[in-house]
């Protein structure tokens, strides 16, 4: 109660106006015509995942960067409280999953940006599955290819996916959490 949020509302025609108002919809009020640069300052927030003793949150922060090209960082929250902090910083960073033991996560490195052959071979050395530490600490890149979906097996075995796209066979492949 009492709080406001803000939320973009779409009209016939494709404008969007930005809106402002009570969570229960009550009281909204249009407060301007959305500009490109607010474009630059929209977060958002995706793929929210819950630590296996429930003390945490992993999610997605993808925003708009200067070039026509999306940046996307993982971010941790304590559920006790506190303020999200950003984990990672590598701008490409998605579809975190936390191992069984809730110590590690495997995430994405670089998913979504690949639909261009420049860009896979500027980004390559970045590429792949990684197994980070959320307290900090060691991130182990345990898979070179352009793979998705990573998901734990066990707490020692990462698994993941790959289409047959650019330098990994279509399939399900399983490899060691500690790299190698």
């Amino acid at each position: 109660a009492g709080k406001r949020i803000e939320a973009i509302a779409r009209r016939a025609g494709g404008r969007a106006d930005q809106v402002a108002g009570r969570p229960d919809g009550r009281n909204a009020v249009k407060t301007r015509a959305i500009t490109a640069g607010d474009l630059l300052r929209f977060q958002f927030l995706s793929d929210p995942r819950l630590s296996p003793d429930g003390r945490a949150v992993v999610f997605v922060n993808k925003q708009a960067g200067e070039k026509n090209e999306y940046r996307t960082n993982l971010w941790l929250v304590d559920t006790r409280g506190g303020s999200p902090r950003q984990f990672t910083s590598g701008g490409r960073d998605s579809q975190p999953r936390w191992s069984p033991d809730g110590r590690r996560l495997a995430i994405n490195a670089a998913y979504e940006y690949f639909s261009y052959e420049e860009s896979i071979a500027r980004h390559r050395a970045q590429l792949g599955v990684w197994v980070l530490e959320p307290e900090g600490g060691l991130a182990v890149q345990v898979a070179h290819q352009q793979g998705y979906h990573p998901f734990w097996l066990d707490t020692g075995t990462v698994g993941f996916g790959c289409s047959g796209y650019e330098d990994c066979p279509e399939g399900l492949f399983l490899v060691p959490a500690r790299g190698g």
